[in-house]
């Protein structure tokens, strides 16, 4: 049989409706109980159960993840806004947010294609890295500065005047530098931001802060520097007259439901978007936005969000 997906569990909860939707993709119900039926079978379960059981588990593993970049670096998600995007994201927010304690969920316009639209508006950026792998007596101001300048030699290399590019100094606002930092013996590093002309004193108490913060403690032992990066943003876009800073119209909300952006909808419910489907899951509230997204809370919250 077919192998089963987690589309298809939501397609036999109807959290995705079936039908035909854009271009040439076509949801269907059959197809997604067929799917699902094998493991319904060899669980001893209901198709629906084991549907319920697929997302669970599902948000189960995205939720791990959330936990790896705020619990384990200190950060109390549920003083946070969730901001869901992609095209499963709306699906599974509220699960997500409910798994971490969060009551505030705030999926943006254009939530299916964000990505696609952040490379779309988001200015030119280039890099380059320089190895240093130098510790403990070893590593001195002249080795760290050395090596943020071949990486800036590097980037200079890389970008054509004829491209309407300004020229790369070794100094100034425009040019970010990191280095790639650890203590000597982890095999784990951080990237600590630095200036174009580091020290090891500067990078040793930037690194110690990062540390403590990040884990909680720091160590008596050497520094090993790894690398360093520097990067430039929005110096070589040759057609900048054409650049879209913006985006045309917000598309309209699906008439089919007869939505308003002043009224409340209380979970469950299934809101089919432009690019992706929402769903408001027991427990939660949601209301539209004009800009296009959505601001959703959970329990009797009745805080809202007013975005310009």
């Amino acid at each position: 049989g077919e192998r089963p997906t987690v589309t298809d569990a939501h397609v036999v909860l109807e959290h995705i409706a079936a039908g035909t939707w854009g271009g040439a993709v076509t949801i269907s119900t059959e197809r997604a109980l067929t799917a699902l039926q094998p493991l319904a079978d060899a669980l001893q379960r209901s198709v629906h159960e084991v549907a319920r059981a697929v997302i669970a588990t599902a948000d189960a593993t995205m939720a791990r993840a959330l936990r790896r970049v705020s619990v384990e670096r200190g950060q109390d998600p549920r003083d946070a806004v969730l901001v869901a995007f992609g095209g499963g994201g709306p699906l599974h927010a509220c699960g997500l947010a409910d798994a971490l304690g969060m009551t505030r969920i705030f999926i943006p316009p254009w939530a299916g294609v964000l990505s696609a639209v952040g490379l779309a508006v988001a200015p030119e950026r280039r890099e380059a890295i320089a190895s240093v792998m130098r510790r403990g007596d070893a590593l001195h101001d002249v080795v760290l500065q050395e090596a943020v300048e071949r990486a800036l030699t590097e980037l200079r290399s890389g970008v054509s005047t004829t491209d309407g590019a300004a020229p790369i100094e070794s100094t100034g606002d425009a040019v970010r530098v990191w280095a790639r930092v650890r203590y000597a013996g982890q095999g784990h590093d951080l990237d600590i931001p630095s200036s174009v002309t580091p020290t090891v004193n500067d990078l040793h108490a930037a690194f110690a802060d990062a540390h403590a913060e990040r884990f909680g403690y720091t160590l008596d032992r050497p520094l090993e520097v790894v690398s360093v990066r520097v990067a430039r943003e929005g110096a070589w876009w040759p057609l900048a007259a054409h650049r879209p800073d913006r985006m045309g119209p917000v598309p309209p909300l699906d008439a089919d439901d007869g939505l308003l952006l002043d009224r409340v909808l209380h979970g469950p419910y299934t809101v089919r978007l432009p690019d992706s489907t929402l769903r408001i899951a027991l427990g939660w509230s949601a209301s539209a936005l004009a800009t296009g997204g959505w601001w959703m809370t959970r329990g009797t919250a009745s805080e809202v969000l007013h975005v310009e």
